[in-house]
């Protein structure tokens, strides 16, 4: 399993926000990242998908499932 979230506009003098994710196995953590966004986010909703793409991108590699906590991000990410 993998879990993503994004605080949107931590960082006070930037403005951009902070990802974090952890990647599970069998119940215990085997890989975790946190930074900081590239860009400035103007929404949580951007924040938010833009961790969700990064952790997408490491998640490709592995038979896991991407936990998400944004409703605005997860319409958007299944949306045909």
């Amino acid at each position: 399993m993998d879990y993503v979230d994004a605080s949107h506009a931590t960082d006070l003098r930037t403005r951009r926000s902070v990802t974090g994710l952890s990647f599970c196995l069998a119940g215990g953590a085997i890989a975790f990242k946190s930074k900081l966004q590239p860009t400035v986010a103007t929404s949580s909703t951007e924040s938010e998908f833009i961790a969700a793409v990064l952790a997408a991108k490491i998640a490709k590699y592995l038979p896991t499932l991407l936990y998400e906590d944004n409703n605005a991000t997860i319409n958007m990410v299944n949306v045909n």
